[in-house]
């Protein structure tokens, strides 16, 4: 994956980075400067029960399942809008609170026997031990009940009169047996020699990306995927976060991945990711001229989008960090798994992409070093044939405001091969430098100006028939602010 170091669409005079050093290569290192072993002997039984965390000892677990308790009656009660994501939320508290009984049902039981008033101390503490153990698989129970319940629904049937919903497979899931494409793994490593195994179905000819990051422990994973014959795919290991950034898959079926200590010595526990860069799995589908928002929630993840394109489409793409510490990284990959343009900077992404075939694309947000997190906006347009844009008529004016950093506003203008427009952009509230540019029906760019307060198009020479695209936008795409927008025709089409 190529990571450009500054994506600011080319300005007349475009500002200053910041940070003018070059960013590092954030996968030069080797974990330890040591080769990883070339196999590990144990193999884990796979359970639900694989991920420890630390909840403030035994009466921090009573909080928590207190918690859990209240939270799913609460969602009892709601029953009929209950998502699977919210199901699995819970489920994933009551797993976590199960390791941490089991945990401390064994530290009671390793301790040495005794006598008088702190045996029965010590039994009465086991006693509560076990108890809160069968009220936690009870719960679990009911909530595995629920989901599948939800899960068995017909997609978009009603519940009970409440709004249509279709079952959504969810996007993190404790230690599966099989792990979908777009699905991140919360798991550990419980042994020295232990190797965690998933099933990943695949197709020739995908190409994936593979992650897997260290949460807690000092293992360093090593990740592994083979085929259905057993021959190794891919493989890398690290010190706390491995990245394959191309998996290339040359044949169909069932493969097995698997995370393991790299020296087999030591554990901890582990988020692991897998998706196809052709066509990603389990995406969220982006709509041409709609501002959208989204989260990088845990290191090392990439939040995953689709879209439909065509070929010769040209795309604005704009990616805008709201909060956080992670430099934005962007990249489109086409129906093949190509990458047809991607970029990158500390704080806002703005490039252009042309589309190379026609089919769904896949679009994935990153922090560019793979260890930060944040919020961000997204907005993606087509520059030929727009969508979700105002119309302008020649002669017409249109008010409107950027509302958001690094928003801009798409308007279409029909007009005839010949004719000359004059296009005003006047800034009426805000600090924002007006910039206005004209595009052909083609997406290719017509007319570009920009001022302070008035940006002004005084003689833009239409070369096609059909409908123009207009962009309204900030020059330094750092400022907000409303504006007036006025069509006039200079001359005559010919």
């Amino acid at each position: 994956m190529t990571h450009p170091s500054s994506s600011n669409e080319q300005l007349d005079t475009p500002p200053p980075r910041s940070d003018g050093s070059k960013k590092p290569d954030p996968l030069s290192a080797a974990p330890g400067g040591e080769a990883p072993p070339s196999s590990v002997t144990a193999t884990k039984r796979r359970g639900l029960t694989g991920l420890g965390a630390a909840i403030g000892g035994f009466s921090g677990l009573l909080a928590i399942i207190g918690t859990v308790v209240a939270l799913l009656a609460f969602r009892q009660q709601l029953a009929d809008s209950t998502s699977s994501d919210q199901s699995q939320a819970t489920l994933v508290a009551i797993m976590n609170a199960q390791l941490e009984v089991q945990r401390e049902i064994a530290t009671v039981q390793s301790e040495p026997v005794r006598v008088g008033p702190s045996a029965t101390s010590l039994a009465e503490r086991q006693a509560q031990l076990f108890a809160t153990q069968e009220a936690l698989v009870a719960l679990r129970s009911q909530v595995e009940a629920t989901a599948t319940a939800g899960a068995a629904r017909p997609i978009g049937a009603p519940v009970d009169g409440a709004a249509q919903r279709a079952f959504e497979f969810p996007l993190e899931v404790m230690c599966p047996e099989e792990l979908r494409l777009g699905q991140t793994a919360i798991c550990s490593v419980e042994g020295a020699e232990e190797i965690d195994a998933y099933r990943v179905a695949l197709q020739i000819n995908d190409q994936l990306i593979i992650r897997a990051v260290r949460t807690s422990g000092t293992f360093a994973p090593l990740v592994e995927l083979t085929d259905e014959a057993g021959n190794v795919v891919c493989r890398a290991a690290e010190s706390q976060l491995v990245v394959i950034d191309r998996c290339s898959i040359t044949t169909s079926g069932v493969h097995t991945l698997t995370v393991a200590d790299a020296r087999s010595t030591a554990t901890g526990a582990y988020r692991l990711f897998v998706q196809r860069l052709n066509q990603a799995g389990l995406a969220q589908t982006l709509s041409f001229g709609v501002l959208g928002s989204g989260q990088i929630s845990a290191v090392g993840d990439l939040v995953s989008y689709q879209f439909d394109g065509a070929i010769n489409d040209q795309l604005l793409l704009r990616v805008v960090k709201d909060a956080g510490a992670f430099s934005p990284l962007v990249s489109v990959y086409g129906p093949g798994g190509r990458q047809v343009c991607g970029a990158s900077d500390q704080a806002l992404v703005s490039t252009g992409c042309s589309l190379t075939e026609s089919g769904v694309y896949s679009l994935f947000v990153d922090d560019y070093y793979r260890r930060g997190t944040g919020t961000y906006r997204i907005l993606i347009q087509r520059l030929n044939s727009p969508g979700n844009a105002a119309t302008i008529a020649v002669g017409g004016t249109a008010e409107g405001a950027l509302d958001a950093v690094g928003e801009f506003d798409t308007y279409t203008l029909q007009g005839t091969a010949g004719e000359t427009f004059t296009l005003t952009l006047t800034r009426t509230s805000g600090a924002f430098a007006p910039r206005l540019r004209v595009y052909d029906p083609a997406g290719a760019e017509l007319c570009d100006g920009s001022d302070n307060a008035t940006a002004v198009l005084a003689a833009c020479t239409l070369r096609a028939n059909g409908m123009h695209t207009l962009i309204v936008d900030d020059y330094y795409v750092r400022q907000v602010g409303g504006y007036s927008l006025q069509v006039d025709r200079a001359t005559p089409g010919r």
